[in-house]
């Protein structure tokens, strides 16, 4: 699950283990050497079987076949970040088909990941969209 925002990150995943599911989190404030512990456990061990990530944290050098869905929980505004994380679960050694979902929580989020999907990146497009939102 990419998660934009460390704080929401720390919320899905406190909540998550509440209801008994294994659960990892990469963000910026996790070390190099945790990262990489907690992406060996993920694609080699049973557990852990979610993991939230703050898609700069790991959308470069990271191989992520282990699993086959990624949850957006929300768009970010780099067209970079976005097709290379979902490049993760894209690789070599990939056995099932993958599928990519985008959590909206607004008409803008959506046009916003329809923008990425569009690999338009352009900071007028982000910034005409805001101002669509805020004039309706």
């Amino acid at each position: 699950v990419f998660v934009p925002f460390r704080h929401a990150i720390e919320v899905l995943r406190d909540r998550l283990r509440k209801d008994g599911f294994a659960v990892e989190a990469i963000h910026g404030g996790v070390s190099v050497t945790r990262r990489t512990e907690i992406f060996q456990a993920f694609q080699t061990e049973p557990e852990p079987r979610i993991l939230l990530i703050q898609p700069a944290a790991a959308s470069h050098g990271v191989t992520l076949h282990a699993a086959n869905t990624v949850i957006w929980w929300g768009p970010v505004t780099s067209n970079e970040i976005w097709h290379q994380a979902n490049a993760r679960v894209h690789r070599a050694g990939q056995k099932n088909p993958c599928l990519v979902v985008r959590l909206c929580g607004c008409a803008v989020e959506r046009k916003l990941y329809d923008a990425l999907d569009a690999k338009t990146e352009d900071m007028d497009t982000l910034l005409s969209l805001y101002k669509e939102e805020l004039d309706t």
